[in-house]
């Protein structure tokens, strides 16, 4: 049986594949596909269709809307912050991610104050990549809404 299939011609089963062209474009291939990312990537039927729509939802968005947002959400906490020196950067830009940016004042630990903030409840984990320059950068893209009010109160009570 393995031999006879090792003979076997694909070409017949590329003449037969007829994917809807707003799904791939035929021509772009060199060959049928053998697996589907299913199979590579060891998910199910639920999770690519969970895949799929968040996709679908993430486009439909769009790139201003999502900045808009993005800012939004580091501008509340900014507000809950104002006695402290932070900036937003990535305002104007729609394909960046804003960002809040804080510096702690001397004799503050980052590290300390990342770890306070991982602890607190809620738990925040910030962007650590600044800490060596005691600074503290909050990247909004991961936040439910209303979730941007509970992060500045937690960080300004315990900055206080």
């Amino acid at each position: 049986m393995a031999a006879a299939l090792q003979h076997l011609d694909l070409d017949i089963f590329w003449d037969m594949w007829e994917p809807p062209p707003s799904f791939i474009d035929k021509t772009r291939l060199k060959g049928l596909p053998q697996h589907g990312i299913g199979r590579s990537c060891k998910a199910g039927k639920e999770e690519i269709a969970g895949l799929l729509t968040a996709l679908r939802l993430f486009l439909a968005e769009g790139d201003a809307v999502r900045h808009a947002r993005w800012l939004s959400d580091c501008e509340t906490i900014a507000a809950a912050l104002r006695q402290h020196d932070v900036e937003i950067t990535g305002r104007n830009d729609t394909g960046t991610v804003p960002q809040l940016v804080m510096t702690l004042d001397a004799g503050r630990s980052a590290n300390g104050v990342m770890a306070a903030l991982l602890k607190g409840e809620p738990a925040i984990a910030v962007d650590p990549s600044m800490r060596d320059f005691s600074k503290i950068l909050i990247n909004p893209m991961c936040l439910a809404p209303g979730q941007a009010e509970q992060v500045g109160t937690a960080i300004s009570r315990l900055l206080a």
